[in-house]
């Protein structure tokens, strides 16, 4: 690495907060030495710490769901959220007193489901439904997808 590149380097160095002096004659050696260093290992730690926020934010878990357990929904789709980190499909079902209650369902992400054959027409808004769900621990009305049967007879194994 000539001289000049590597003042020009160092100068740019300075601009972003540190302080390193023009270098001359023997000091160039260690100056090349730290520039060598440094650049992999922050590369390797921009890597490394997006690598770590990456994976932690992606995985969760589920038990907020009792699997022991499984709810039969019968209603009609209000709407279905084709997005990732999960599609959700909201489902108006009548309760014991004749209110009608939005369900949210919970499946895997778009990529799975549509390997799976699902699309973005897969429950349309008015259709009726037969939703089987995991319902969630507190009794809130949401759950995780675990088979339907659409309108048309057609059956949907697990969303996940």
């Amino acid at each position: 690495m000539s001289t000049k590149l590597l003042n020009y380097l160092l100068s740019f160095e300075e601009k972003v907060g540190r302080k390193s002096p023009t270098i001359s004659g023997n000091q160039i050696v260690s100056k090349k030495r730290r520039l060598r260093f440094l650049s992999p290992m922050r590369c390797s730690l921009v890597l490394f710490a997006a690598f770590l926020s990456g994976s932690a934010l992606a995985h969760h878990s589920v038990s907020q769901f009792d699997s022991s357990k499984e709810l039969v929904l019968e209603g009609t789709i209000s709407v279905m959220e084709w997005a990732n980190p999960h599609v959700w499909i909201r489902i108006l079902v009548l309760d014991d007193d004749g209110n009608e209650v939005e369900w949210g369902v919970e499946a895997s992400n778009p990529l799975n489901l549509s390997r799976k054959g699902w699309s973005k027409k897969t429950f349309k808004t008015g259709d009726k439904a037969i939703i089987t769900i995991h319902p969630a621990r507190n009794e809130k009305p949401f759950g995780r997808f675990v088979r339907a049967t659409l309108s048309e007879g057609e059956s949907l194994g697990r969303g996940y």
